[in-house]
């Protein structure tokens, strides 16, 4: 079988982004997952992210403890939901939900343009018995598509689904997130999504502020993107335009502190700025 007894080569920035939080999968069948991965050609970019102004693996790690952390808290729910993870990457998220709440949970759908096939080799070679779990490829800032892909995948628009959108926000414009969004709106507000979002440097107080200026500055030509930030009032008026009911809403500090029981880096209102935010639509 293809590739399965060797480690398997993955995309640089996938697996850039899945080692610096790596501290997260060290134990079950995520370890095993981790281990079939060949992280040696980003090793020497992720020590440099590590000795960055900002402290971006940290983050990296908080933002992804987190959206396991607020799923935990939403499951179980009263019967089985759906689980759709946008933007999927090489985070094997599903797999560790359905090994940790098989039972809450009826189908998850991993959804990205990229990525998928190494994925599939990897979850068949671990988790070869696991039926539930279907990988979609699909771009997601093509909406219309996308819910086309998960409806021949087996999505159901009737039974209630936790959306997970992690680290995509910054990539997009509102007009795009909105019109992802909107195609999981239902009636009775009965699936949730978790996010996260970077705040605008004017947000921050100024000694904070120029830290994340130089982390900014410095992933943008590293990765040749545009970051997107929002305000919190702005991420409100966004879930307002759809409808939406908030949840929850944690500040870096407040993550830290409901991960940890204290705080040990982020202390003050601004240190940290990034958010994660819970709404229901």
């Amino acid at each position: 079988m293809e590739l399965l007894d060797q480690k398997v080569q993955v995309a640089p920035t996938a697996a850039l982004v899945l080692l610096q939080a790596r501290e997260l999968f060290e134990e079950g069948i995520t370890k095993d997952y981790l281990s079939n991965i060949d992280f040696s050609a980003v090793q020497g970019m992720s020590d440099k992210l590590n000795d960055m102004p900002g402290d971006f693996a940290q983050v990296v790690r908080y933002r992804k403890q987190f959206i396991r952390y607020l799923a935990d808290s939403y499951l179980p729910e009263s019967e089985p939901v759906q689980i759709v993870i946008l933007g999927a990457g090489l985070d094997p998220l599903g797999l560790q939900l359905l090994d940790k709440h098989g039972g809450d949970i009826c189908q998850v759908f991993e959804v990205d343009a990229a990525h998928l096939a190494e994925k599939e080799i990897l979850y068949r070679k671990i988790a070869p018995d696991i039926k539930n779990l279907h990988l979609v490829h699909c771009d997601i800032t093509d909406p219309q598509h996308l819910l086309e892909c998960l409806v021949v995948a087996g999505y159901d628009r009737d039974i209630p689904t936790i959306i997970v959108f992690e680290g995509i926000i910054h990539y997009i414009t509102q007009e795009k997130f909105y019109d992802i969004m909107r195609r999981f709106r239902t009636r009775n507000r009965t699936n949730l999504v978790l996010m996260d979002y970077a705040l605008p440097l004017d947000d921050l107080p100024a000694s904070t502020a120029v830290t994340y200026r130089r982390m900014l500055q410095m992933l943008e030509s590293a990765f040749k993107v545009r970051f997107f930030l929002h305000s919190r009032l702005n991420v409100f008026g966004l879930i307002d335009r759809l409808g939406g009911d908030v949840s929850t809403i944690d500040s870096l500090q407040d993550v830290e502190f409901k991960l940890n029981g204290r705080n040990v880096k982020y202390y003050d209102a601004g240190d940290g700025f990034l958010e994660m935010i819970s709404f229901y639509l």
